[in-house]
Formats: structure tokens, C-alpha cells, sequence
């Protein structure tokens, strides 16, 4: 009996050991991985967090995930592992993780459409405290998707999310709490936008809109514009507004002309974060990079560490390409010093070059800088 408790302690010790350093490991490999990616080493900053992840570091998932989503971790996007980490991070109890799982499985990204685990992870994500997981999970409750139907707790969701911040929250709860739409609440509506109180008149516009009435749809399309009572956003205005204007409502012909240029630019950005810049080349790449983050497209951060590790990759080539060219005009005959002497001279060069600032901002041309040296 001695033996046998004695044994039981022992075991239990030596797992709390194990699993201590193992924890310990996976923190280590992790602050490596985000001292990495801090550094634009996305090769290094992958490798890091895949150990990470492997032993168990919900965060280093994550990560893992979104660099697979965005291409940098394998120079371009991976949808069906960054939704297979995002799942790995989820279970190891990490909310965004749980949140970017519903996403993917709601929307059909790296696998089929898959309602039950966009309920679950939606779920996840708003028990840990994410307010667009509680706005998702509220849409499912309130919709019956990926399980029964509950208005009620989904009302209390969009309640819970909207004074979080979760202004798309805000809006559905506007729609939810309208009564029947009648020509009263027409007449109601149009009143509280044209004295400008804003939040009533969304919600009491938004189901005329959606029901086809040009005016209402005018209203919400200029409040999406000009960030009246929601988040300001070109995609929605610009959709209102063409419903509107389509059926000749002239305030939103009008408006919508003035705004063409902003919603260019918005859909220019929302085109990026789709499908990702132009990777037909360099110059191309670089260009959209440029565009988008003067922008201030919310990815800039990670386009711009894609557009740095291609050109690394780039110039890479580029000096090894004249390395070559240099044995084949001045190997032949020279001695070894000569040679190398030749070589760390032109290495020194394309140094140089690489971190010139007008050398990176012309694209193709750069192979001209290059051959200067």
C-alpha cells in the first residue's frame, strides 16, 4: 500500500515537471516567434510559433493562423491550414482564435460552410469576453443557424455587444426592437433624421429601406457616410445610396457622385484584404502595398512585411545572379584575393543599394540599380 501511494506522488510530480517545462518551452519558442515577426523574419517568426503551437501555446496558434491566412508564412495564403490552427487555438482556450474559426466556418473559407462549429466557436469567442463573438453568436440565436432559435438571449447578445462597442451590434439591435412598419413609422423616421437625431432614425428607417423605400434608404446611406449614430462606411453608403438613386431619389444621385471617389478608394481596400495585393511581380506588389496603406487599410502592417521579405528574397537573387556575373567576367585569369577582394567590393555595393530608399520604390527597375554596382 506504501509502495502504491508513493508511486502515485511520484508520477503525479514528475508530469507537473514535464508539463511545467513544457509550458515553459512553448513561451520561449513563442517570444522568439513574436520577436521575430516584430523583426519582419517571417521564416523565423513561422517556426517559432509552429513549435509554439505544437505544444500547446493557444496564442502561437493564433499567430501561426493568421500568417497562414495573410501568405506569410508560405508566400501565399493558406486558407485550410489557417482554419485548422484557428481551430487548434480554440481549443486550447483562445477567444480570437475561437472567434476567426466561427468566421471561416460561417463563411465557407478553407472548407465547407459549417454552422454548428460557427455557433460553437461564436459561442467561445463571447464567453471569453469578444464582443463581435457575442454580435455572431446573437445572429445565429436570432436566426436559428447551427441551432434552435433563441430571440430572446439573442436580444440580450446584441444589448451586450453594442455597449462593448460592437456597432454593427447596435445596428441589429435597432432592427431587432422595431414593431410593425407602417406608414406611421415612415413619417416617424424621416422626422428624427431631418432633426438629426440619428439613432432613432435608423432604427426606425432600416426595415423601410430594406423594403424598398427610396428616402429611407437615402437616409441610412447618408448616415453610413458621414458616420451618423453607426461606424462611417463607404460600401454600405454606396449601397443604400444606389438602391435609392436607382429608383431616381435625386438627394441620393447627388450624394452618391460626390462620394465616388471615397468609395473607389474604400472598395480598393476592401479588394486587398480579399485577395491580397497584385503578386504578378514586384513592381505590381509594391504598388498596391503603397495604395493601401496610404489608405490606411487596417492589414498594412502585415502587406508591408510580405512586400520587405519578397524583396529580400529578391535581392537575394539579384546579388548571387552578379556574383555569378563577376566569376564570368573577372574568375578567369585573376587570383583568389583578387577575386574575392572584386567580390566583397560589389557585395558592399548591393548592400547599399538594397537599403536605398530609391532603388525600393522603383519596382523593376531596381535590377537597373543593381547592375550599376
Amino acid at each position: 500500500m506504501y509502495r502504491q501511494i508513493v508511486l502515485g506522488i511520484t508520477v503525479a510530480v514528475c508530469l507537473s515537471f514535464s508539463q511545467s517545462a513544457q509550458a515553459q518551452s512553448a513561451e520561449r519558442s513563442y517570444d522568439q516567434g513574436a520577436r521575430a515577426y516584430r523583426a519582419q523574419n517571417m521564416e523565423e517568426a513561422r517556426d517559432h510559433f509552429r513549435r509554439a503551437c505544437d505544444l500547446g501555446h493557444g496564442r502561437a496558434c493564433y499567430n501561426y493562423g493568421v500568417m497562414s491566412y495573410q501568405g506569410l508564412a508560405f508566400g501565399e495564403p493558406d486558407m485550410e491550414h489557417a482554419r485548422w490552427l484557428y481551430d487548434r487555438a480554440c481549443q486550447f482556450d483562445h477567444a480570437a482564435g475561437c472567434f476567426n474559426l466561427a468566421r471561416m466556418a460561417f463563411n465557407g473559407e478553407g472548407g465547407q460552410v459549417d454552422l454548428a462549429v460557427a455557433r460553437t466557436g461564436f459561442e467561445a469567442s463571447c464567453d471569453a469576453g469578444l464582443a463581435n463573438g457575442c454580435n455572431g453568436f446573437a445572429i445565429m440565436l436570432e436566426q436559428g443557424q447551427g441551432g434552435p432559435a433563441d430571440r430572446t438571449r439573442a436580444r440580450s447578445l446584441y444589448q451586450q455587444a453594442c455597449s462593448a462597442g460592437e456597432t454593427e451590434a447596435c445596428d441589429n439591435l435597432a432592427s431587432f426592437d422595431v414593431g410593425p412598419v407602417t406608414a406611421e413609422t415612415l413619417r416617424a423616421g424621416l422626422e428624427a433624421f431631418d432633426a438629426d437625431r440619428f439613432g432613432e432614425a435608423m432604427r426606425l428607417l432600416r426595415p423601410h429601406a430594406e423594403n424598398g423605400e427610396p428616402a429611407a434608404q437615402y437616409a441610412l446611406g447618408f448616415m453610413y457616410t458621414y458616420g451618423q449614430s453607426v461606424s462611417r462606411d463607404y460600401l454600405v453608403a454606396a449601397d443604400w445610396l444606389t438602391r435609392s438613386a436607382e429608383q431616381g431619389y435625386e438627394h441620393a444621385q447627388d450624394l452618391i457622385v460626390r462620394i465616388t471617389p471615397n468609395i473607389a478608394q474604400a472598395r480598393f481596400i476592401d479588394h486587398i484584404d480579399r485577395y491580397g495585393p497584385d503578386a504578378s511581380s514586384l513592381q505590381n506588389f509594391s504598388y498596391d502595398v503603397a495604395v493601401y496603406c496610404t489608405l490606411r487599410g487596417p492589414n498594412c502592417t502585415a502587406l508591408r512585411a510580405r512586400e520587405n521579405q519578397w524583396r529580400r528574397d529578391h535581392n537575394a537573387r539579384a546579388e548571387a545572379a552578379n556574383m555569378a556575373r563577376i566569376w564570368g567576367l573577372y574568375g578567369s585569369g585573376q587570383s583568389d584575393e583578387q577575386f574575392w577582394s572584386e567580390a566583397r567590393a560589389r557585395s558592399e555595393c548591393l548592400r547599399r543599394v538594397a537599403q536605398s530608399t530609391e532603388a525600393q520604390t522603383r519596382g523593376r527597375q531596381q535590377w537597373r540599380y543593381v547592375n550599376s554596382c
